[in-house]
């Protein structure tokens, strides 16, 4: 009745107090035969037998009376049948849902009523030397003290039953058992019980020390895992566990079976003990109806085999040493230590640091050797290079550093200085600093560890104070850029070639320098001389990128880029093969802005689809690689005329395959020659191909300014400048530009790039000028264009082939 009528959650330990008080109820009030008494866990229910025959006529519901009812006990009118003299007793058929033991695989329908059993003992046939698992049980327990290997004999030690009696205890000890796959499983503290008649392995005590208990048809499998280990911070061995490393997952679909017999230890229930079953039974028969196959049901969905990409192989060609030891312990460390070496002597030499004790209450900052192999372009090692430098994270804001920025060249600059070479009939030179941000002055006190390997003897537990700048502090290019910059200015600009060598005289006496000569590679950009100018190219550089990524063998593309192809974003959120996109990408990125303007706006199209690139961006960027296969000699040719620097502008507003946002484009050209040009998408949405060309006429201005202001610093520009050429081929922007009529209804981001470009043309920064739309060299980087658009563009920015 506690089961019955309980509506709340029981414990575990309540559920089995309330059975067992239930369980000995019932042997009070039923003395069950022996024979009927169940042998394994049973679940009875009770079945009423259907007293309505199926072909009987519907009941009739109305009034009745004790005259005309007859009783349905034995037939006769006049009473009820709860009140017949003559009341049989009630037939009840139990629905048995597993047979264990039983000679004869029926069950007859006057089975005494069952009950529930949860005696562990009743889990399989008794045999003395069988082991029993047990869940709830908290201690392994033993009757035969002949199975201990080692046995301590105790006293006044209990353990309690199901049943609600105890036992005792007299020894623990260790018992090893022998499964049939060889495997011994060791159990500690085991109890020796001789009243059980079976022995019990816990089986929370098993999880507890590190086994895994399944229970899989008819075995019981245990494995051990090898974890972790905590104190020692060290990767142990997995035991028993076989690893396929020549297979791929998924990868050849269903993957081959692999028995693990062997590394499993299993204990099987006896052949003898019939598999689990589902019995119906029925009123007019005690046979069996229904059993279920002990082979699994295979399932019907349907299997998909992942794709996982490609397997690709990858080679560590960069052996650098990380650490110092490293480096010295290398087949290369004399050529390491000579590097080292040769860093401590421009250390030294420059007085970068003192030894002084450190002041109380001020820390330091540690440092660590980089070590780098620097390589020609033809990939041979030209020299070793080793660096010390300080670890910057330590460094916090108002205590070891106040300001700091990072002076950084753009290809801009080196573009213009090449081309006003050629016009001014200059030579180029180029000198190397070495250590060059070691002669930054330090204004802030920062105390650091002594380098690893040149440890003062005698002064061990002394630090050094920098003097002055050091690689990897957060100030040190800002204080290389001041140095330099003072000192350059102190000696003056000249363009005679005898004040020219006292210039790298004077630099020499000041830094110490390396004269490269006259430059034939800056930022891996090479420059080719002949008799008509120079030549940038980075062929090398599209030879790489074509063999990096295997289009060796691909089918060369007349054009960069398909306008047919619609480019949207991917919004199913499955990228393909990201991160190779993505570094094609950034090497596309370094060409476009080197030396390469006839791929900028391919790139910039397929730059802004990087997160998750889909079958049609690939398709592009595929285009992309073919058509650099077969321009790899494209290269940018500067001559000494024209000697006029000109702007192109141009725009692409909203069609159906670009988009939301429009696009500009910039080109500036110098002695034939594109130095700076430029490919975005437009930051806000136009309404019509005038604001969108006036926003990319906005841009050119602003780069325009930009150039306008370094041609003024250049003594060798003739002053004043004139004022710079912009090109455009929108004739309503050009008339709206030189137009004094406010217009009330333009919007306030339209007229504030009205006005921008409106203060250019009359500070005579800029002067616009019409230029049809096939003579626009700027129109490749707004648009996609056919072959002879491509072609005849590529010549209007000095794109040349070379030899």
């Amino acid at each position: 009745m506690t089961l019955k009528h309980q509506k709340g959650r029981l414990s575990l330990d309540d559920l089995m107090i309330a059975i067992s008080i239930e369980e000995e109820h019932r042997n009070q009030t039923h003395k069950m035969p022996v024979e009927h008494q169940p042998r394994a866990n049973l679940i009875v229910g009770k079945q009423r037998v259907n007293k309505i025959n199926s072909n009987s006529k519907a009941i009739n519901k109305g009034k009745t009376t004790k005259a005309n009812k007859p009783c349905w006990n034995c037939g006769q009118g006049g009473h009820w049948a709860k009140l017949c003299p003559n009341k049989k007793a009630k037939t009840w058929h139990a629905v048995v849902n597993m047979v264990v033991g039983g000679s004869s695989g029926t069950s007859t329908s006057g089975a005494t009523e069952g009950y529930v059993s949860v005696q562990p003992k009743l889990l399989t046939i008794y045999e003395p030397c069988d082991w029993l698992i047990d869940t709830g049980a908290n201690v392994h327990v033993c009757a035969d003290k002949s199975l201990f290997v080692s046995y301590q004999a105790i006293t006044g030690k209990t353990v309690s039953m199901r049943n609600s009696s105890t036992a005792e205890v007299l020894g623990i000890g260790s018992v090893d058992l022998k499964f049939p796959s060889g495997r011994i499983l060791s159990l500690k503290r085991v109890h020796h019980v001789p009243t059980v008649r079976r022995n019990i392995i816990s089986g929370s005590v098993i999880v507890r020390e590190g086994y895994e208990l399944a229970f899989k048809f008819n075995k019981v499998v245990i494995q051990q895992f090898e974890i972790l280990g905590i104190e020692v911070n060290t990767i142990v061995e997995f035991r028993e566990a076989v690893f396929l490393e020549d297979v791929f997952p998924m990868k050849i679909g269903k993957p081959s079976s692999v028995s693990l017999d062997d590394s499993l230890a299993s204990t099987s229930i006896p052949e003898h003990v019939e598999k689990m079953t589902n019995v119906g039974v029925n009123p007019n028969s005690t046979s069996l109806t229904h059993e279920e196959s002990d082979i699994p049901r295979r399932s019907k969905r349907a299997r998909v085999v992942k794709n996982f990409g490609s397997d690709f192989v990858t080679y560590n060609i960069e052996d650098d040493p990380v650490t110092f030891k490293d480096a010295m312990a290398s087949l290369e460390a004399k050529q390491w230590k000579e590097a080292v070496k040769s860093e401590m002597d421009s250390i030294v030499s420059n007085g970068t640091w003192v030894l002084v004790d450190l002041p109380s209450g001020c820390t330091t900052i540690g440092c660590k050797w980089i070590f780098k192999k620097k390589l020609k372009p033809d990939g041979s090692i030209d020299k070793f290079k080793a660096r010390l430098v300080a670890k910057c994270f330590k460094q916090k804001e108002g205590i070891n550093y106040f300001d700091t920025y990072s002076p950084v060249a753009r290809l801009t600059t080196i573009r213009v200085l090449i081309a006003l070479a050629l016009v001014y009939n200059l030579s180029i030179h180029q000198m190397d600093v070495k250590t060059a941000f070691l002669y930054g002055e330090l204004d802030e006190e920062i105390y650091k560890d002594q380098p690893e390997g040149f440890v003062a003897h005698g002064n061990e537990r002394k630090v050094c104070k920098l003097v002055k700048s050091l690689y990897g502090l957060k100030q040190a290019p800002k204080q290389w850029h001041e140095k330099f910059d003072q000192t350059i200015l102190a000696f003056g600009f000249t363009d005679h070639i005898e004040i020219i060598t006292e210039t790298k005289s004077f630099l020499k006496n000041k830094f110490e320098m390396k004269d490269m000569g006259e430059a034939d590679v800056i930022l891996s950009i090479k420059l080719i001389r002949s008799t008509d100018g120079i030549t940038i190219s980075q062929s090398h550089y599209v030879e790489k990128i074509i063999e990096k990524f295997g289009y060796q063998n691909s089918r060369i593309a007349k054009t960069p880029y398909d306008s047919s192809v619609a480019l949207f974003k991917n919004e199913s959120g499955v990228s393909i093969a990201q991160l190779r996109y993505s570094q094609i990408i950034g090497s596309l990125q370094y060409l476009a802005n080197g030396t390469r303007p006839d791929i900028s706006f391919s790139v910039s199209k397929l730059a802004r689809c990087t997160s998750c690139p889909d079958k049609t961006h690939w398709g592009a960027l595929d285009r992309v690689l073919r058509y650099l296969k077969g321009t790899v000699s494209l290269a940018i040719h500067y001559g000494r005329f024209p000697a006029v620097l000109e702007g192109y502008s141009d725009a692409s507003w909203i069609v159906k395959n670009s988009g939301s946002n429009g696009c500009s484009g910039y080109v500036f050209t110098l002695g034939g020659g594109a130095f700076s040009w430029k490919s975005a998408k437009q930051t806000l949405i136009t309404r019509s191909t005038f604001k969108a060309e006036l926003c990319a006429l906005d841009t050119t201005g602003t780069e325009a300014e930009w150039l306008f202001g370094l041609l003024s610093q250049l003594p060798i520009v003739s002053q004043p400048l004139p004022p710079i050429v912009v090109h455009c081929d929108s004739q309503t922007t050009i008339a709206k530009v030189r137009s004094r009529k406010y217009n009330q209804k333009t919007k306030q981001h339209i007229q504030v790039r009205l006005k921008s470009i409106r203060a250019l043309v009359s500070d005579r920064v800029i002067g616009i000028d019409f230029v049809g739309t096939k003579d626009n060299v700027a129109d490749p980087l707004a648009k996609g264009l056919d072959l002879s658009q491509v072609n005849k563009s590529r010549l209007g920015m000095g794109l040349k082939t070379h030899q």
